[in-house]
């Protein structure tokens, strides 16, 4: 009867981070949307970058100083490309997962270095992102779905999967829940 209850309070928990991690998904989508395509590239991104960052972190010997030096200004895994390479190299993410989110990089710097209006429906940001949702999810995505949607699901995916690296015991039942959520036809 204990043990029954215990599994039901710890079901209930995982409910609860579940709820919280999907709000807060939610709440940074739509608050990214309401930019200008260059704008939603570059904060999307912003965030895999952080929960990256968060990822690593979780799995790397404990700092002994407050602010990680590994991490500050100038040092070796400071910026996106170096820290997706040190996620890869300690096994963290596989050799697609670090291509696309490599491919992101580049996205992220073609928008934010370009003086050009980006269009996400135009060459070559609509072939690079159809490559990068190809390559992550295995699947193409509905004919009907732009660029934009096909960006915005796999940075959901990657988030999820980057969420679940920054704690010490990833669930693989919260990671589908909210995988679900994501795919749901009537989002």
């Amino acid at each position: 009867m204990v043990e029954q209850l215990t599994q039901e309070q710890e079901d209930n928990k995982e409910k609860k981070e579940v709820s919280a991690f999907v709000k807060d998904l939610v709440h940074r989508t739509n608050r990214a949307r309401k930019e200008s395509p260059r704008a939603y590239v570059i904060v999307m991104t912003a965030y895999v970058d952080d929960y990256l960052t968060d990822a690593l972190k979780a799995n790397l010997v404990v700092s002994r100083q407050d602010d990680d030096e590994l991490f500050s200004s100038w040092r070796p895994v400071y910026n996106f490309g170096p820290r997706i390479d040190l996620a890869y190299r300690l096994g963290l993410i596989s050799v697609d997962m670090a291509w696309v989110l490599h491919q992101i990089r580049k996205l992220r710097d073609d928008c934010a270095h370009k003086a050009d209006e980006v269009d996400l429906e135009s060459s070559p940001f609509k072939e690079r992102i159809l490559g990068m949702s190809q390559r992550l999810l295995g699947i193409t995505n509905k004919p009907t779905d732009d660029s934009s949607d096909k960006f915005e699901r796999m940075v959901a995916v990657l988030l999820i999967v980057l969420e679940s690296l920054g704690r010490p015991n990833p669930s693989d039942v919260k990671q589908s829940r909210v995988a679900e959520w994501i795919f749901k036809e009537d989002k």
